[in-house]
């Protein structure tokens, strides 16, 4: 699988959104209802929404968010042989208010200052390189990209 970044909007809708999050110092991850791994919040594009909203949607949905800051890290694909790509908005985030997690697909959320194990996230061969984007360009502190694999 190939990840391209761009940082121009794709000539086919975007179809879903991820968010990098941190709230206090901490990173921010979900642990989907159906799986024991860690991922960030994201999810899928409603009809008539942009990017932008989905985002803060997704965000309240999957963490309980109630105030944040968002930060286009521009799009992203993932180009899979034999399938159609799909493009997808990336932001970094900073929360300022978490509120109780509404019901949904997500199980919990974890708050911690240390990423767990690449080979403990749900979508391990793509989010080392979103997060390894947000750090680059000085979203985030980037120290703990030393210990993340990005080509698993």
């Amino acid at each position: 699988m190939q990840i391209l970044f761009s940082d121009r909007a794709p000539e086919t809708p975007v179809t879903f959104v991820v968010m990098i999050s941190r709230y206090q110092g901490r990173w921010v991850l979900c642990v989907h209802r159906q799986r024991d791994t860690f991922e960030f919040p994201g999810g899928h594009r409603e009809r008539g929404e942009t990017p932008q909203e989905a985002a803060r949607r997704e965000l309240f949905e999957e963490t309980g968010a109630t105030e944040a800051s968002f930060l286009p890290m521009g799009y992203y694909c993932c180009l899979k042989e034999g399938q159609t790509p799909s493009w997808g908005a990336l932001f970094a985030v900073e929360i300022q208010k978490l509120g109780p997690l509404p019901k949904s697909e997500i199980e919990k959320v974890v708050l911690t200052e240390r990423l767990p194990p690449v080979a403990q996230w749900t979508y391990a061969s793509i989010q080392p390189h979103l997060l390894a984007r947000c750090c680059a360009c000085g979203c985030f502190d980037g120290k703990q990209l030393d210990s993340l694999r990005c080509d698993k």
